[in-house]
């Protein structure tokens, strides 16, 4: 008997969040992008992991040869770019108003923050003030 109410249980729970999405899709306008907390969590994770290792690499003593760590720091400011391009799914609107409105100025910081690294020399100042502005707002 436990066994069955139990399936039954995990089976309404499955039904109900494949319900959620499906309602989403009637409705929201099409040009909503509905950006799930877990998706949003995700990146922001996956962000944070490479701004502490820009910010290690920035501040290795003594610095690491130049090469590597620009290499190394130009992989990770691109991969930074590609998931805040992931996160902003093309500037549309989404359920979350503030966190968009400022990822498309986070991107272009990542943008040039990477032009300038791939400069020659390579100016890492602008790397710098990317892992600034993450640990500013998320102390």
């Amino acid at each position: 008997m436990r066994w069955l109410i139990l399936a039954a249980f995990l089976g309404a729970l499955a039904a109900c969040a494949q319900t959620s999405r499906q309602m989403r899709a009637h409705t929201y306008p099409q040009s909503f992008d509905y950006i799930t907390r877990d998706d949003v969590h995700d990146s922001m994770l996956q962000l944070a992991l490479r701004v502490q290792r820009l910010d290690a690499l920035l501040r290795a003593e003594p610095p690491t040869q130049d090469e590597t760590r620009r290499s190394e720091a130009v992989s990770l400011l691109a991969d930074m770019e590609a998931r805040t391009q992931q996160l902003s799914r093309g500037g549309s609107i989404s359920n979350h108003s503030e966190f968009s409105a400022r990822l498309s100025h986070f991107a272009s910081d990542l943008r040039a923050a990477r032009e300038a690294v791939q400069s020659e020399p390579a100016n890492y100042f602008l790397a710098g003030a990317v892992v600034g502005s993450c640990t500013y707002c998320h102390r």
